[in-house]
Protein backbone atom coordinates (compact mmCIF):
# COMPACT_ATOMS: atom_id res chain seq x y z
CA UNK A 1 0.00 0.00 0.00
CA UNK A 2 1.38 3.97 -0.57
CA UNK A 3 -0.25 6.44 1.63
CA UNK A 4 0.54 10.23 1.12
CA UNK A 5 -0.84 12.59 4.00
CA UNK A 6 -0.86 16.04 3.94
CA UNK A 7 -0.08 18.41 6.33
CA UNK A 8 -0.75 21.93 4.60
CA UNK A 9 -2.31 23.02 1.60
CA UNK A 10 -4.34 21.39 -1.03
CA UNK A 11 -3.69 18.30 -3.60
CA UNK A 12 -5.14 16.18 -6.27
CA UNK A 13 -3.86 12.63 -5.97
CA UNK A 14 -3.95 10.72 -9.21
CA UNK A 15 -3.17 6.91 -9.14
CA UNK A 16 -2.00 5.18 -12.59
CA UNK A 17 -5.57 3.41 -12.27
CA UNK A 18 -8.00 6.93 -13.15
CA UNK A 19 -8.99 7.08 -9.39
CA UNK A 20 -8.47 10.75 -7.92
CA UNK A 21 -8.82 12.02 -4.29
CA UNK A 22 -8.65 15.68 -3.24
CA UNK A 23 -6.49 15.94 -0.19
CA UNK A 24 -6.90 18.68 2.37
CA UNK A 25 -4.76 19.51 5.34
CA UNK A 26 -4.35 16.48 8.18
CA UNK A 27 -5.94 13.88 5.52
CA UNK A 28 -4.21 10.61 3.80
CA UNK A 29 -4.68 9.02 0.76
CA UNK A 30 -3.77 5.02 0.54
CA UNK A 31 -3.38 3.40 -2.75
CA UNK A 32 -4.11 -0.08 -2.37
CA UNK A 33 -3.26 -2.57 -5.07
CA UNK A 34 -6.27 -2.57 -7.02
CA UNK A 35 -5.15 1.13 -7.94
CA UNK A 36 -8.17 2.07 -5.50
CA UNK A 37 -7.75 5.37 -2.89
CA UNK A 38 -8.82 5.25 0.30
CA UNK A 39 -8.90 8.53 2.04
CA UNK A 40 -7.82 8.82 5.83
CA UNK A 41 -9.05 11.61 7.58
CA UNK A 42 -7.63 10.67 10.69
CA UNK A 43 -4.39 9.56 10.34
CA UNK A 44 -1.69 9.84 13.26
CA UNK A 45 0.48 13.04 12.01
CA UNK A 46 2.97 12.39 14.88
CA UNK A 47 3.88 9.29 12.85
CA UNK A 48 3.59 10.70 9.39
CA UNK A 49 5.87 13.99 10.39
CA UNK A 50 8.37 11.66 12.68
CA UNK A 51 10.71 10.85 10.04
CA UNK A 52 10.87 14.36 8.39
CA UNK A 53 11.38 16.09 11.87
CA UNK A 54 13.95 13.58 12.64
CA UNK A 55 12.48 11.11 15.46
CA UNK A 56 11.86 7.23 15.88
CA UNK A 57 7.98 7.48 16.95
CA UNK A 58 6.63 4.01 17.88
CA UNK A 59 2.89 4.70 18.06
CA UNK A 60 1.35 1.49 20.11
CA UNK A 61 3.95 -0.58 17.82
CA UNK A 62 5.64 -4.21 18.56
CA UNK A 63 9.22 -4.82 18.91
CA UNK A 64 9.74 -6.44 15.65
CA UNK A 65 8.33 -3.32 13.76
CA UNK A 66 10.38 -1.28 15.88
CA UNK A 67 13.29 -3.19 15.61
CA UNK A 68 12.98 -3.55 11.64
CA UNK A 69 13.62 0.82 11.70
CA UNK A 70 16.14 0.17 14.04
CA UNK A 71 18.14 -2.03 11.95
CA UNK A 72 17.58 -0.22 8.67
CA UNK A 73 18.93 3.68 10.39
CA UNK A 74 22.00 2.41 12.67
CA UNK A 75 22.61 -0.76 10.22
CA UNK A 76 22.39 -3.62 12.61
CA UNK A 77 21.97 -7.29 12.10
CA UNK A 78 19.07 -7.93 14.82
CA UNK A 79 18.85 -11.49 16.71
CA UNK A 80 15.84 -12.97 18.50
CA UNK A 81 16.00 -15.00 21.46
CA UNK A 82 12.60 -13.68 22.61
CA UNK A 83 10.08 -11.59 21.27
CA UNK A 84 7.04 -9.93 22.79
CA UNK A 85 3.87 -9.37 21.57
CA UNK A 86 2.83 -6.63 23.45
CA UNK A 87 2.77 -3.15 21.67
CA UNK A 88 4.47 -0.60 23.55
CA UNK A 89 3.04 2.58 24.24
CA UNK A 90 3.73 5.91 22.06
CA UNK A 91 7.52 6.48 22.22
CA UNK A 92 9.10 9.63 20.27
CA UNK A 93 13.21 9.36 20.52
CA UNK A 94 15.46 11.78 18.12
CA UNK A 95 17.45 10.20 15.41
CA UNK A 96 20.31 11.85 16.50
CA UNK A 97 20.40 9.40 19.96
CA UNK A 98 23.00 6.65 19.87
CA UNK A 99 21.68 3.17 19.40
CA UNK A 100 22.24 2.34 23.22
CA UNK A 101 20.62 4.89 24.43
CA UNK A 102 17.52 3.96 22.00
CA UNK A 103 17.79 0.47 23.60
CA UNK A 104 18.26 1.96 27.20
CA UNK A 105 14.90 3.52 26.71
CA UNK A 106 13.25 0.72 25.53
CA UNK A 107 14.30 -1.55 28.18
CA UNK A 108 12.91 1.21 30.38
CA UNK A 109 9.71 0.19 30.10
CA UNK A 110 10.67 -3.42 31.99
CA UNK A 111 9.34 -5.65 28.99
CA UNK A 112 12.24 -6.46 26.69
CA UNK A 113 15.77 -6.41 27.36
CA UNK A 114 18.73 -6.71 24.75
CA UNK A 115 22.07 -7.51 24.45
CA UNK A 116 24.72 -5.70 22.25
CA UNK A 117 27.92 -7.26 20.62
CA UNK A 118 30.10 -5.67 18.37
CA UNK A 119 27.11 -4.62 15.39
CA UNK A 120 24.59 -7.08 16.67
CA UNK A 121 21.78 -6.75 18.91
CA UNK A 122 19.81 -9.62 20.60
CA UNK A 123 16.30 -9.35 21.65
CA UNK A 124 15.76 -10.99 24.71
CA UNK A 125 12.92 -10.82 27.42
Amino acid sequence: MVKTTLVEGVVLVNAESGAKAILKPNQQAELDKTGAIKTNSNPDIDEVIAFKNDWFYFPGTGINSIMRQLQRWYVIEVKYEATSVEKFHAIRIPRSVPLSKVLQYLEATERIHFKIEGNSVTVMR
